[in-house]
């Protein structure tokens, strides 16, 4: 899904997002539509600058792929998969919009990497579950975001963007 323009009728702010899913939350409507609520609002929220374009975080591998005249497919990812916060949003009870303010501040990033970082992933089994680590609260990695990545040595960047251009870039320290 692509950014959603602010004359669409369907733009929100994040800020209206968090609020109408905290009312879905805690309603009466079936669980069913509450994940289905809360799936789709976990894509718009990450690509709510952009898909690719505008996307905050790139490894270091898509960025060069971005200027290249090859034809390399880019995959939209998320930092911790979507099902780990699924079920940290369900596992609170009443959860207010502070709560699911925290989780999407802390987890919900989108980062732009290659099919083959992708595939370097999903051959670590990594590709709807976070390493053992994450939930470890004896290790130093315990609830670090972006764990999947170090573990498979995957490099990220923060990218500023203007009118669809990179102005500068800073290394994540994970």
């Amino acid at each position: 899904m692509a950014q959603i323009s602010k004359q669409n009728k369907r733009y929100r702010e994040k800020d209206t997002m968090i609020s109408d899913l905290v009312g879905v939350l805690n309603s009466d409507l079936s669980y069913g539509t509450k994940y289905a609520v809360l799936f789709e609002i976990l894509w718009i929220w990450t690509e709510f600058d952009g898909k690719y374009m505008g996307c905050r975080y790139w490894s270091n591998e898509a960025l060069k792929q971005l200027d290249s005249s090859t034809n390399v497919k880019l995959i939209h990812d998320h930092t911790v998969p979507r099902k780990i916060i699924i079920d940290k949003i369900f596992g609170i009870n009443s959860p207010t919009e502070n709560d699911v303010r925290q989780i999407f501040d802390k987890y919900l990033n989108g980062v732009i990497i290659t099919k083959d970082e992708d595939k370097q992933l999903n051959a670590n089994g990594y590709r709807q579950k976070m390493p053992s680590e994450f939930q470890d609260r004896n290790q130093s990695d315990y609830d670090n975001s972006w764990l999947r990545y170090k573990k498979v040595g995957i490099k990220v960047v923060q990218v500023q963007w203007e009118d669809e251009k990179i102005l500068l870039t800073d290394s994540v320290e994970y």
